[in-house]
C-alpha cells in the first residue's frame, strides 16, 4: 500500500502516524478518504439504528402520554429517528472537520502558524479513524447490551463510574476523557505540525488549547442543560 495514497494515509494513520505524517504530502486529498470514512459511519449507524429506535420507542412506553399521543408520537419516532440518524451520519463528520480545521487555523495563529481550513481538511478527516474506532467499540457495545442498560454505554473514563442521575463536575470531566477523542486531538496535532512544517511539539499545543476549551464548553453546556431540566436528570 503505497504510503502517499489515501487508503495509504488512512492506513498510516493508525499504525504509525509519525511517519506518515511526516511524509505527509503537500496538497494530500480531502474527499476520497472523507467518503470512505463516512461511508463506514452511515454502516454504523445503520446497524444500530433498530436498537436506537427501540430505546426511544421504550422511553415514550414509560411516559404518562395519553394512548392517542402516544400512538402519533410513536409514528413521529418511527419516521424521524432513522431520518435524523442517517441525515446525522452524512453531515456531522463534515461538520466536526470543519470546525476542527477552522479552530486549528483560528489557534495556530497564535503559536505563529501559517495553516489553511482547506489545508487542515484531509488532516481532519484521516485523523477521525480514531473516533470512528471508538463508535465500532459503542455500536458492538449497543448490541450486546439490554435497552435498559443503554445509558450505560460509554467509551471514556466516565464507565468507570455508577451511573448518576445528578452528575457533578467530576463525572462530566470523566465523561469528556474519552480515549478515541484524545488519540483523535493527537492525531490533528502531529497532522498539523507536518502540513504548517514545524515541530510536533507546537502542532501538539495548538490542539491541547483547543482540547482544553472544548472540555469546559462541553461541561458548562451539560451543568446548563441540568440547571434548566432538573427533572429529566
Amino acid at each position: 500500500m503505497q504510503e502517499h495514497s489515501w487508503p495509504g494515509m488512512l492506513w498510516g494513520v493508525l499504525v504509525r502516524p509519525g511517519v506518515t505524517f511526516n511524509e505527509w504530502p503537500e496538497k494530500a486529498p480531502f474527499w476520497p478518504p472523507a467518503l470512505t470514512l463516512i461511508g463506514f459511519n452511515l454502516i454504523l449507524t445503520l446497524v444500530a439504528l433498530p436498537k436506537a429506535r427501540a430505546i426511544v420507542l421504550l422511553g415514550l412506553e414509560k411516559s404518562p402520554l395519553p394512548a392517542d399521543e402516544l400512538a402519533i408520537a410513536t409514528t413521529i419516532v418511527n419516521y424521524f429517528v432513522p431520518a435524523m440518524a442517517i441525515l446525522g451520519a452524512l453531515i456531522v463528520p463534515l461538520i466536526i472537520w470543519v470546525a476542527e480545521a477552522g479552530a486549528i487555523s483560528l489557534v495556530g495563529r497564535a503559536f505563529g502558524l501559517q495553516v489553511t481550513v482547506a489545508g487542515l481538511l484531509p488532516v481532519a478527516a484521516v485523523a477521525w479513524v480514531a473516533p470512528l474506532l471508538g463508535s465500532l467499540i459503542q455500536t458492538l457495545l449497543i448490541l450486546a447490551l439490554p435497552l435498559e442498560a443503554m445509558n450505560q454505554v460509554k467509551v471514556s473514563l466516565a464507565a468507570f463510574l455508577p451511573p448518576s442521575p445528578h452528575p457533578g463536575v467530576g463525572y462530566l470531566l470523566l465523561d469528556k476523557i474519552n480515549p478515541f477523542v484524545i488519540w483523535n486531538f493527537v492525531l490533528l496535532g502531529l497532522g498539523t505540525a507536518a502540513v504548517a512544517r514545524v515541530d510536533n511539539r507546537r502542532g501538539l499545543a495548538v490542539v491541547l488549547v483547543i482540547w482544553m476549551v472544548y472540555v469546559a464548553v462541553s461541561i458548562a453546556l451539560s451543568m446548563a442543560a441540568m440547571a434548566l431540566n432538573p427533572a429529566v436528570h
